[in-house]
């Protein structure tokens, strides 16, 4: 073999032309998920959300991102809102959850389990993705409430800050409601007996 024949160029097999292939994975829409094997995970979820944006119904990519707001604490992100303004601009808000956080029927709930007499009840109320802090005064001495033909020694509870009107309840220990409720606004008073309890 000459010198010159192990340098010749040999052509080699002609290459198979790359076969190019669309593949489609899922949107996270199951959100942020860190409690699942990576290797075993089931679809929508994601173990980063960074180039992703939450919808009401699922996900969609980001078209970058703005920095709207830090939030001080690290509680987690559990409620998503959606508002319209017309039939065009439509915005998401998303909300954490605050420790002691409740709606009208637990307030009630946590006012019957925390009424004692001469006691300062406070409570954060979030209504229509709003939240205010809301102060009841406990009365020091009981009033004499009737109920189905039965007299209840009840507390009477005052809202003494966070509605635009005045709210007043009647509770018993043993009564898992309001054996009474007034509420005083520009358009009258509006009252509510329970008239029956077994």
């Amino acid at each position: 073999m000459s010198q010159h024949a192990a340098q010749r160029r040999v052509p080699v097999q002609q290459q198979v032309a790359a076969k190019q292939e669309t593949i489609t994975f899922p949107a996270p829409t199951r959100g942020l998920i860190l409690n699942e094997n990576e290797s075993y995970m089931q679809p929508g979820a994601a173990l980063i959300m960074d180039n992703w944006a939450p919808t009401m119904k699922g996900a969609k990519v980001r078209g970058g991102c703005t920095l709207w707001a830090q939030l001080p604490e690290t509680t987690p992100i559990i409620s998503a809102f959606s508002y319209a303004s017309g039939t065009i601009n439509r915005k998401m808000f998303y909300a954490n959850a605050a420790e002691g956080d409740m709606n009208a029927l637990l307030i009630n709930l946590a006012m019957l389990r925390d009424a004692a007499p001469g006691a300062t009840l406070h409570y954060r109320f979030v209504d229509d993705g709003r939240a205010r802090d809301q102060e009841y005064r406990v009365a020091a001495a009981r009033e004499s409430q009737v109920v189905d033909d039965l007299a209840y020694a009840a507390l009477r509870v005052d809202r003494v800050r966070g509605g635009g009107n005045a709210t007043t309840f009647w509770v018993v220990e043993s009564v898992p409601t309001p054996v009474r409720i007034v509420q005083h606004d520009d358009d009258g008073d509006l009252e509510l007996q329970l008239v029956a309890y077994q």
